[in-house]
């Protein structure tokens, strides 16, 4: 709904930054808010039940991903005059499903208990970073995988199939709206296997099967192919998917409850801001400077065993809290 370059000239690229800045500090309460709200009130099953709070990243892909594949089919004048902005403007729709939901969902029985006896930090984020920012730090690490798939998926991935390999964009948008729903359905099964196996051991199996099919998911994106890119694509995705859903809980139990929320939230935003975003920009670099897609697998692979260190460094200081510190 801004006004464009042409109607008021600098202030246009302002205003979009500002809102996209009022839009991060959203996200950034929305999610901890939603993963503690399951987790908090799911009691020994925290794990299976915060992972639920996952489902909303499939889930936002599909319905985007669907819309923007109908809205494409509109001429092409008519889509860059307004036809791109009628899936933003009917997302107001879940806006008001979200505060609806969130009005009428009491406080979980440990924020309540912790209130009670006067136990809640009244600055979390300079308690945060005075006492536990070390948890910050390997948790910004352990969210690697499962925030920059998505950003390799939805952004690089789909600017090397349109651009150098040839594929439609309204057939790569069908690809990965069909990659979207696998991962909406299979996603569940780290929920499942995360709370029998512990999150942690359960992450670190996923991403080393992800090391395994990573090079096989890019040779056969590659081919050119929307078949064989589907195939590729929904293979990686079951993986990095089903680890993403347990990171909801693992992230949870690593931190002590009197900073959870503003520690999860911390350390998940800001990997989104400092991996997450950075990832495509990084690997249509490599791309470009070396000419070869293995410099971008080379890339993805650093980043898996990167989450796997700090999954496994979050892990071990976790282990080691003391149970009043819980």
């Amino acid at each position: 709904m801004l006004p464009t370059y042409a109607s008021i000239g600098i202030l246009a690229p302002i205003l979009l930054a500002v809102l996209r800045f009022v839009q991060g500090i959203a996200v950034g309460g929305e999610w901890g808010g939603a993963v503690l709200i399951a987790a908090e009130h799911a009691g020994p099953k925290r794990v299976f039940y915060a992972a639920f709070a996952q489902q909303g990243s499939p889930a936002g892909s599909i319905l985007a991903t669907g819309v923007f594949a109908l809205v494409t089919l509109m001429p092409e004048d008519a889509f860059l005059s307004y036809g791109w902005r009628i899936p933003f403007l009917a997302s107001a729709v879940l806006v008001v499903v979200g505060l609806v939901i969130r009005l009428r969902v009491e406080e979980s029985p440990e924020f309540v208990r912790m209130r009670e006896q006067r136990e809640v930090a009244k600055l979390p984020v300079a308690e945060v970073f005075r006492t536990a920012w070390p948890l910050v730090l390997l948790g910004i690490g352990a969210s690697g995988v499962g925030i920059a798939s998505a950003y390799f998926t939805n952004t690089f991935i789909l600017s090397w199939a349109t651009t150098d390999l040839g594929i439609a964009k309204s057939t790569m948008l069908n690809v990965l709206l069909i990659v979207s729903v696998t991962q909406f359905v299979t996603q569940p099964i780290g929920a499942v296997l995360g709370q029998r196996m512990g999150a942690a051991r359960y992450m670190l199996l996923a991403f080393t099967a992800l090391i395994v099919c990573t090079p096989v998911t890019f040779l056969l994106v590659g081919t050119g192919s929307p078949v064989w890119a589907t195939i590729g694509l929904a293979v990686s995705v079951v993986f990095s998917g089903s680890s993403y859903a347990a990171l909801a809980g693992f992230l949870a139990e690593a931190f002590p409850a009197r900073v959870r929320y503003t520690g999860i939230s911390l350390a998940y935003q800001l990997c989104g801001a400092l991996i997450g975003g950075t990832t495509p920009m990084i690997a249509q670099g490599l791309l470009g400077a070396t000419g070869t897609i293995w410099a971008v697998v080379g890339q993805y692979l650093v980043v898996i065993l990167l989450t796997m260190a700090c999954v496994t460094g979050l892990q071990r200081r976790s282990a080691r809290r003391t149970p009043v510190e819980v």
